[in-house]
């Protein structure tokens, strides 16, 4: 026996319904009608089909076989023959037949709605918080980097506060300078005051810390917290010498700040 494809199965039983009907209507047993055509057009269209029926292939036979209003018209043939031979006009078809809508097909679609609804609120109730809570840790994520970030600077600082080059520099032994001065990454790192190196040498007077520093391509245009750069305080605190080497790196104009 062949396998039938849901459709074709819903399509056969919706035309045999259809036939059903018409004999009632008539007079004549339907139940007997509905069982041989049921077992005639099982054989045409298995015969033909092979394993497995689809509506393409009752349809095809129902082509041959007629309308339900034809064959209820040829009823007799059907009941005494297991094969019998109808016939329809050339070029018949057969209308298309839907199946009644049932208990069970509302029932059914009453499941899936209810399925529907039963997702969207389990997204409402879960996903949705889930991604606004994800959210919001994204957000304190990014504001630990942001204070990870000026943690990891103002410890900069401090290193450079206490490396032996910024000790030197403050301190003004040119050795100590010559030795550490390689060793420092960043030449013009400021403190916490926004000084660089080059503005303690200037500030006392210590001209050839500044004029190493400054051949090593310190920039002497910086400015600290208070707007001054080096040649600020070298002017300031009297340090000619100092202020003269720092003037050929200076390029801001320093004088209207000191009165000079």
């Amino acid at each position: 026996m062949a396998d039938w494809t849901q459709d074709a199965y819903e399509y056969l039983d919706g035309y045999l319904t259809q036939v059903s009907a018409l004999a009632k209507r008539q007079g004549d047993d339907a139940a007997e009608i509905v069982s041989g055509l049921r077992d005639h057009i099982a054989q045409e269209v298995e015969s033909s089909s092979g394993d497995r029926v689809d509506i393409d292939d009752l349809l095809a036979a129902l082509a041959i076989i007629g309308t339900p209003e034809e064959v209820v018209g040829a009823e007799r043939p059907l009941q005494r023959a297991s094969r019998p031979t109808l016939t329809a006009g050339a070029g018949a078809t057969v209308p298309p037949i839907i199946p009644p809508q049932t208990p069970v097909n509302r029932a059914k679609a009453a499941v899936v709605l209810f399925l529907l609804l039963v997702i969207l609120y389990t997204l409402f109730t879960n996903v949705v918080p889930l991604l606004i809570e994800s959210w919001e840790v994204l957000d304190e994520v990014t504001e630990a980097l942001e204070e990870t970030t000026e943690l990891i600077e103002g410890y900069e600082i401090r290193k450079f506060a206490n490396s032996p080059l910024y000790i030197a520099e403050k301190g003004g032994p040119m050795g100590m300078v010559e030795i550490f001065l390689d060793e420092v990454e960043n030449i013009d790192a400021q403190d916490e005051f926004g000084k660089t190196a080059l503005h303690y040498p200037a500030e006392n007077g210590h001209s050839a810390t500044a004029g190493e520093l400054l051949k090593h391509g310190a920039d002497a245009n910086i400015r600290d917290e208070q707007g001054k750069t080096a040649l600020d305080y070298a002017v300031a605190n009297g340090h000619g010498a100092t202020a003269g080497a720092l003037k050929r790196y200076t390029t801001v104009d320093v004088y209207d700040r000191v009165g000079e």
